[in-house]
């Protein structure tokens, strides 16, 4: 089983909640979620923080697997360190237990602008799930793509 269905099967076993009540929440089936868990898949990244908020943890647990288990406002935002800023956005401040370098709060920063793009901009979700099944090649063109058009719009 991949890590995030790992993490998503043992919450519900460590909260006694069955898989049909989930599957209820967020409005798919049970066999959906069986396949999920059978066939080795990730949930669809629109499902992600509807599960999180009905687990009572962080999208951040679910992606990343860090030990903070709360911190997600009802819109999947997350701060990294169990608080969210005025709007409820996750600001990657900080690692779990204070302590970290650098770079790992750089890339928790970044982790935060992108978690927050994509879970704010229903057309930046749609792309991001397009783009999960995508070859690499084809994700380099589409990209070089976009560079293109945003500046043509820019001049």
């Amino acid at each position: 089983m991949n890590p995030i269905m790992a993490r998503i099967v043992a919450e519900l076993k460590k909260r006694r909640i069955r898989d049909k009540e989930l599957c209820s929440y967020i409005g798919i089936s049970q066999s959906t979620f069986a396949t999920w868990k059978v066939k080795d898949r990730d949930p669809k990244a629109v499902y992600l923080p509807k599960i999180a908020k009905y687990l009572g943890v962080s999208l951040e647990y679910l992606l990343c697997g860090t030990d903070e288990e709360e911190g997600a406002d009802a819109a999947g935002n997350f701060d990294g360190v169990g608080n969210n800023d005025a709007a409820g956005n996750f600001d990657g401040a900080g690692s779990n237990d204070g302590a970290g370098s650098a770079a790992e709060k750089d890339m928790s920063k970044q982790t935060a602008e992108i978690a927050n793009a994509i879970c704010n901009r229903p057309e930046l979700l749609d792309f991001f799930e397009t783009a999960v099944d995508a070859k690499t090649d084809d994700i380099m063109r589409l990209t070089a793509l976009l560079k293109r058009l945003k500046t043509a719009a820019d001049e």
